[in-house]
């Protein structure tokens, strides 16, 4: 099945080959942030061409819906459980250009599947979340997640990624597009 692939592919550090995680480079001191905000923005304005069958759940009104992250959530127009998809994107000036850097790094390493291990520097800490898992005897049949949290002392965290629930191969060309732009 397609979660297979997909599966497969984060896996090998050789699958997606035409994305090259290893070349990343950093060349002034607010890369980091602003390559954050750019994926942010890139997320925030990410639609599924094919409106015809998805409709915008919750979207970008100012309002912190899931826990404390900016997010849109699409789903299908027909209210049918095919798939739901949740990306999340958010973004705080006051987070030191050395988080945002380590969060990227974290993100952009195609070895870490499942959940990372959290890192933590002065008083912030960093999961990653990227598995493609079986859900049985539920609406969905999988559930892909690929995302970065920066938690932070507060009740905050903000996520840069997505999160896929669906019970067929529907959407498995937008999970695809999806990881491209979280490179």
């Amino acid at each position: 099945m397609w979660f297979n692939i997909l599966k497969n592919e984060l896996a090998s550090k050789t699958g997606f080959s035409q994305l090259d995680f290893d070349n990343i480079v950093i060349e002034d001191e607010d890369d980091c942030k602003k390559r954050w905000q750019q994926l942010c923005q890139e997320l925030e304005g990410f639609t599924i061409s094919d409106t015809e069958e998805y409709r915008v759940v919750s979207d970008k009104d100012g309002v912190r819906p899931y826990g404390g992250m900016h997010s849109t959530e699409f789903m299908a127009k027909d209210g049918s459980s095919k798939a739901t998809l949740w990306l999340h994107y958010d973004y705080d000036s006051e987070i030191p250009e050395e988080v945002y850097c380590k969060a990227l790094e974290i993100l952009f390493d195609t070895s870490i599947i499942g959940s990372s291990n959290g890192v933590k520097i002065r008083d912030y800490e960093i999961f990653k979340t990227s598995n493609v898992s079986e859900i049985p005897d539920k609406t969905y049949n999988v559930e892909f997640n690929h995302y970065i949290e920066i938690r932070t002392s507060q009740p905050y965290y903000y996520d840069l990624g997505f999160t896929l629930l669906s019970s067929d191969n529907s959407l498995e060309p937008i999970a695809r597009k999806l990881l491209e732009i979280l490179r």
